[in-house]
């Protein structure tokens, strides 16, 4: 089912006193995802939620346009 997973934060840049830290975790298919979502994970004996990772808008690194139709490079 799990295929990687991932700290979004890397674990040195986080405080001591952290208790709770956000895990990106790589599914094996579509429906594994869906049961994911709907159902739940169980990790070190604890139930997680998930939800759909948002994908970041495009833009333009040079101009910081997330609406221009154009890259830096061109």
């Amino acid at each position: 089912m799990l295929l990687s997973t991932r700290w979004i934060k890397p674990l040195q840049r986080c405080m001591e006193i952290q208790k709770v830290v956000h895990l990106i975790a790589r599914l094996r298919t579509n429906e594994d995802a869906n049961q994911a979502i709907r159902d739940g994970l169980d990790i070190a004996s604890k139930r997680m939620w998930a939800r759909q990772m948002w994908k970041e808008p495009w833009g333009c690194l040079k101009c910081q346009s997330i609406t221009a139709r154009h890259l830096a490079a061109s």
